[in-house]
């Protein structure tokens, strides 16, 4: 919610319009426009340029700027228009014209300084590097600024000068470190300084040197071998694309710089931010920072900066970042930063790429001056979700991480440097504690640590539910006065509990530690643990416990009382820390061996659990799962349970827990998915507008298409609740700033709006002329931060729509008063003419039934009329039959009334010349046509057998065709006859009849024959051709031919034998 400071500042701004100018960027503007909606300019560096303090400057949605820029003046930053939200990004197209000689799947192109940092189709790309996967160790020898590897590979002296290890140094952070000398053998040299992910300097850390711990060597154009990998120098880059993606269609983007967009007391809302190398907001001055995607950022997304305090961070989605998601740093004494209901995914989990030094891969971490951290979901970090640094009196409260440390070990979902902080209601799953490439050391992915350095005292931890974390619940080490209340501790690796001292100092510590659950699975549904472990000292089948605390030296830990215990089998209630200290597995048997701070009040169960959690902002039932489940005191559940905010419970029975999903949500969601979800968490009450599906923000605008000028347009807003409270409006609905239209109310929607509902405001406006319009909507409501909710509705209205007449035959377009040119038609015979009529306007064409006029030498009649009513971007037809009269040239004029204003009547004339009808034949044998003259030779006749040719006559004319019987002549070496008669007359247009000779030649030799058809076609008449052959034996050997015989006068028995021989053949084959 916003500050009352903030809103008495937009009161002033509402009572003083003139205060403040809107100023309009986009795709396709010019920076010589004037900056408005209908002018807009084309770069934001322009608007920066041109504006004062306190304007508003839109950038288009859908648009995409490649520039960094410094706002402040307290400017406002936001988006205007429809689609995506508009892009600003730090990277730059390059086009990849060649192809590398060394190896040709790597694509080149030319840069105008070195790349950073590059992306294909959008997704970060990782350096050339060697090994291409997995890891290189450490080795005995290796200092501070040198790596002795257990495995270098052969090569020559000076490879690898020049470029850098990215070193896994100590299984808390890495190192990018640029390598100074290669010799050639077993020892890398390194530069004393250190790589930020920005690209500067910085000095290493001191001390905590891992053996073995992992390396890798990249920026080494030798090592590009690989898909995905790539390499820059100062003018060239090189690409090898990634597998499955095109290099010839690949889109490749570099960033060369590390400069990020600087705020310095403004407003930034509804923009988008891709493809940075550095950070992408560096915030110098109070600031708000709302509804924002940070995505593919090479350092942290945002930072703070020392006069920055009261900024606000809301609502925006932050993922794929290499280093941080949030870093503050401020004064301590000016105001808190607020981060509030943001969603952070994939940050700091590129081994490697997070920066060197520690407290980096963190979700949010409040570095130096206080911040209010509430609301947020934090999914898979490198390191901490929550990092509250160097100052004390942070809040954190509601906020749900899941996966932290997942790239780096001895860590926490919440982790504290100083303190007292407030850390309440917050849900940590499935802390991570990774030793991939770390010197071995055991898991200590926690939930919740105040840090054992600097004494912290007076911590609030209460009523959190950490669960599924390969570390402890919650460890106060070297902590004292904390109150750790009502906290749910699920199936957490090393204990629910951790209690411990630091060194020698066993003070009193005098935590408050009242009604916790604790919870230790027989079968633990944790993330299996991922590293190097030290065996030595720990070993995985080591039993989880409820509390694990420091027992050598009598300390007094303050009173735990009021606990449950769910004791699984094969698990303890509590252990002393040393590898010989006993176990308790009763609550009775702890508070007997450790009276001073332990009361036996409480509950211990020998039973199966499972969690239940309330992920959201308002007290909800959930369902039980199946089974017998009660609560821990043993009372009886029904069929739900209601849970209050940020809340949990556990139930036990002796059933198994749901298979999937591992938690069982209020929200539904499931955490243990790899995009679990991609919205942040909204407010309690929480207005949004939209149209049509396009969201509108609140001060944003809403563009309206396809209105036209004096006619009414209807528009349909939705007035959503997206919030966990009933959302209060003020009617009515205010109108207003109305320019070049009237706008009125025709509904109003509903006052109130339940959680998740919706209402429906419709509004009618009218543009008075065709030109640019607009009104402003204000609904007064009872959001914290968006009351009054305003937004202008505009648009440019067209003139009032036209009909447009359109005629055509086939692919010939015909113009009004044009002709039609008809060719192929035949005198007293019909020719229907089918014309297309289509309205190629923009308003309804009306017809009215087409007539004729000036008719020469043919008559005419019209078998179908066109619609009486044709829509824009229709279309009808109009058949008009035309018979000409006689063998000569001849016309028509066609016509019909429209409402096209200047086609009106539309009209054109129809002509051709006819000709006399007449027969026309054609002769073929199956699918082979036969000319007049020509010869039909058939194949494959035998001496003394009949051959039987059905022959086809068609009249392909205008006329009868009459046919007379075939008639044969000049018969050689064979015998015919005429075996079927044609019919006669043959219809015109394609009627056919057929008629058969049968042919036998006499011996085998060539054989032929003349045939001939009397007929009407003038000028083929008679018709001949010829039928000839050759003809082949009618058999061989001697032997005459018969039924059963086949060819060379192989009879029967012959057969027989063949078929015999052909059976033991195949047998024969079968069996081998």
């Amino acid at each position: 919610m916003k500050s009352s400071l903030v809103c008495l500042g937009l009161s002033c701004l509402a009572l003083s319009p003139l205060s403040a100018a809107d100023f309009y960027v986009a795709p396709g503007g010019s920076d010589g426009n004037i900056g408005t909606q209908v002018s807009p300019w084309a770069t934001i560096g322009k608007a920066m340029g041109s504006s004062a303090s306190n304007d508003r400057i839109y950038l288009a949605r859908g648009g995409t700027w490649r520039e960094t820029f410094t706002i402040g003046g307290n400017r406002q930053l936001l988006a205007y228009g429809s689609g995506a939200d508009p892009v600003i990004t730090g990277s730059r197209a390059v086009t990849m014209t060649g192809t590398w000689g060394s190896n040709s799947n790597v694509r080149t192109g030319s840069v105008s300084a070195e790349a950073l940092s590059l992306w294909v189709n959008g997704s970060f790309q990782p350096l050339a590097r060697y090994p291409n996967s997995g890891y290189l160790n450490t080795a005995s020898g290796t200092t501070l600024n040198s790596i002795t590897g257990s495995a270098l590979p052969s090569r020559s002296t000076g490879r690898w000068s020049g470029a850098q290890v990215r070193w896994h140094r100590w299984h808390w952070f890495w190192e990018t470190r640029p390598i100074t000398t290669d010799g050639g053998g077993a020892t890398l040299t390194l530069s004393t300084s250190a790589v930020t992910p920005s690209g500067t300097t910085t000095p290493s850390e001191t001390g905590l040197i891992g053996i073995p711990s992992g390396f890798y060597i990249d920026k080494d154009l030798d090592e590009l071998d690989a898909p995905g990998e790539w390499f820059s120098s100062t003018s060239q880059v090189y690409v090898y694309p990634p597998t499955g993606i095109d290099g010839g269609t690949m889109t490749v983007e570099v960033a060369t710089n590390a400069t990020p967009i600087s705020v310095t007391g403004a407003t930034i809302r509804g923009i988008a931010f891709r493809r940075f190398h550095g950070s992408a907001l560096q915030i110098g001055n109070p600031s708000t920072i709302e509804d924002c995607t940070f995505e593919q950022i090479g350092d942290t997304a945002i930072t703070t900066t020392y006069n920055s305090g009261g900024t606000q961070i809301r609502r925006n989605l932050i993922r794929d970042v290499l280093n941080c998601g949030i870093v503050t740093t401020h004064n301590p004494s000016s105001a808190s930063t607020v981060i509030e209901r943001n969603l952070l995914h994939r940050i700091g989990m590129v081994r490697g790429y997070g920066g060197s030094g520690t407290w980096k891969q963190v979700g949010i971490l409040s570095n130096v001056g206080t911040s209010t951290i509430t609301l947020n979901r934090i999914v898979d970090t490198g390191y901490a979700g929550i990092l509250l640094g160097n100052t004390a009196g942070n809040t954190a409260t509601r906020n749900l991480i899941v996966r932290s440390m997942s790239t780096s070990n001895d860590g926490a979902g919440i982790y504290t440097y100083k303190g007292p902080n407030t850390m309440n209601e917050n849900i940590v799953l499935d802390s991570r504690g990774s030793q991939v490439a770390a010197e071995p050391f055991y898991p200590t992915g926690h939930g919740i640590w105040p840090e054992f350095l600097d004494g912290i005292a007076d911590s609030q931890i209460n009523d959190n539910t950490i669960a599924g974390c390969n570390g402890s619940g919650i460890v106060l080490d070297n902590n004292f006065t904390c109150q750790v209340d009502r906290n749910t501790l699920f199936d957490n690796l090393s204990a629910g509990l951790t209690l411990d001292i630091q060194g020698t100092n066993y003070s009193n510590q005098g935590h408050t530690l009242d009604g916790n659950t604790f919870v230790t699975l027989e079968t633990s549904r944790r993330l299996p643990t991922e590293g190097n472990f030290d065996t030595g000292h720990w070993t995985l089948s080591e039993p989880s416990t409820g509390i694990w605390f420091y027992r050598t030296n009598p300390v007094d830990y303050g009173l735990l009382r009021n606990s449950t215990f769910v004791v699984g089998a094969g698990t303890t209630l509590a252990r002393g820390s040393e590898w010989n200290d006993p176990t308790y597995t009763s609550l009775t048997a702890l508070a007997t061996a450790q009276p001073s701070w332990v009361e036996n009040s409480g509950v211990t169960r020998n039973q199966n659990a499972v969690l239940l959690i309330n992920d959201t902002e308002v007290p909800a039932d959930l369902a039980v799962p199946a089974g017998t489940w009660t609560r821990t005191d043993g009372s009886a559940v029904g069929a739900t349970v209601n849970l209050a905010a940020f809340r949990s419970v556990v139930l036990i029975g002796n059933g198994s827990a749901p298979a999937s999903p591992i938690y069982q949500t209020v929200s539904g969601i499931d955490w243990r998915l790899t995009t679990p979800t991609e919205v942040y968490l909204t407010s309690q009450q929480e207005i949004a507008v939209s149209r049509t599906g396009t969201v509108i923000t609140d001060g944003g605008s809403n563009s309206v298409s396809g209105t036209v000028a004096t006619q009414a347009t209807a528009l349909q807003f939705t007035i959503s609740n997206l919030g966990t409270a009933s959302l209060n409006l003020t009617l009515p609905v205010a109108v207003g700033a109305q320019s070049n239209c009237t706008a009125t109310i025709t509904t109003a929607p509903n006052a109130l709006i339940t959680a998740g509902s919706t209402t429906t405001l419709q509004v009618s406006v009218t543009p008075t002329t065709a030109a640019a319009w607009s009104f402003t909507l204000s609904v007064a409501n009872d959001d914290a931060d968006e009351n009054p909710f305003n937004w202008t509705v505009s648009g440019t209205a067209t003139p009032v729509p036209q009909p447009e007449i359109a005629v055509s035959r086939g692919a010939s377009t015909i113009a009004d008063g044009g002709t039609d040119a008809v060719g192929g038609t035949t005198s007293l015979v019909a020719e229907n003419l089918t014309y297309t009529i289509a309205n190629t306007g923009t308003a309804s064409l009306t017809l009215g039934a087409a007539s004729f006029g000036g008719l020469t030498n043919c008559s005419a009649t019209i078998p179908t009329q066109p619609a009486a009513t044709v829509a824009a971007g229709g279309s009808t037809t109009l058949v008009v039959r035309i018979t000409p009269s006689g063998t000569a040239p001849w016309s028509c004029l066609i016509s019909f009334t429209t409402n096209d204003t200047d086609e009106n009547p539309t009209n054109w004339t129809a002509q051709g010349t006819a000709v006399l009808a007449a027969p026309e034949i054609a002769l073929s044998r199956g699918a082979s046509a036969i000319a007049d003259g020509a010869s039909d030779t058939l194949s494959a006749t035998v001496a003394g057998s009949p051959s039987s040719l059905a022959y086809t006559v068609a009249n392909t004319g205008s006329a009868s065709l009459t046919i007379s019987p075939p008639t044969l002549s000049g018969l050689v070496n064979c015998t015919a006859s005429v075996t079927s008669n044609p019919v006669s007359p043959v219809a015109a247009f394609s009627g056919s009849t057929t008629f058969t000779i049968q042919v036998t030649p006499t011996s085998a030799a060539a054989w032929s024959l003349n045939a001939s058809l009397v007929n009407n076609d003038a000028n083929e008449n008679p018709t001949d051709w010829t039928i000839q052959g050759t003809a082949a034996a009618s058999g061989g050997g001697g032997t005459t031919p018969s039924a059963s015989a086949g060819g060379g006068g192989c009879g029967a028995g012959m057969a027989g034998i063949l078929v015999l021989l052909g059976c033991g053949l195949g047998l024969r084959r079968r069996r081998r």
